[in-house]
């Protein structure tokens, strides 16, 4: 019987060869117990039918290999953690919720990520020099990858 790595090993394996001449990507593989979890997606958005050909393709191989498991091929949803650097960059735009290490928590727009740091529009309270109101300001502030846990789509700009 294989292990939970090994199985990842191997569903890693046969996606990388699959989607090689595909337009799609893998966003992420989980594999907990005899749960077997694919996340695909592509720039322009994912349909279940290639979804569905992806599961029958890795079903097969699976079988073969003697595992026996609960497969679930999708897209990654709006509520799921975005990770994928293609997925930031799909993301541009969006309203984005950032939790971060110490807890945190950023909401704005996503403006820009580089694989070291994620760039987000973000509202801020600021009182002009030698006025009594502070007001709302836009500041694009940077975070770092290390300080942040995770990053999802905000409805709330």
């Amino acid at each position: 019987m294989l292990t939970e790595s090994e199985v990842k090993a191997l569903v890693e394996t046969w996606l990388a060869g699959y989607t090689a001449d595909a337009d799609f990507f893998v966003e992420r593989v989980e594999v907990a117990g005899d749960a077997v979890r694919v996340y695909i997606d592509r720039d322009a958005g994912i349909g279940l039918e290639e979804c569905a050909t992806v599961s029958r393709g890795l079903s097969a191989m699976l079988e073969s290999e003697g595992v026996d498991a609960e497969l679930e091929v999708s897209s990654p949803g709006l509520s799921e953690p975005i990770e994928h650097p293609r997925i930031f960059r799909k993301r541009l735009g969006s309203g984005v919720e950032l939790l971060l290490t110490n807890r945190q928590k950023v909401r704005g727009v996503l403006q820009g990520y580089d694989g070291q740091q994620v760039e987000v529009l973000v509202m801020v309270k600021e009182r002009p020099e030698g006025k009594k109101r502070s007001r709302l300001v836009e500041r694009l502030e940077a975070y770092p990858l290390e300080e942040i846990r995770s990053v999802r789509v905000s409805f709330d700009k």
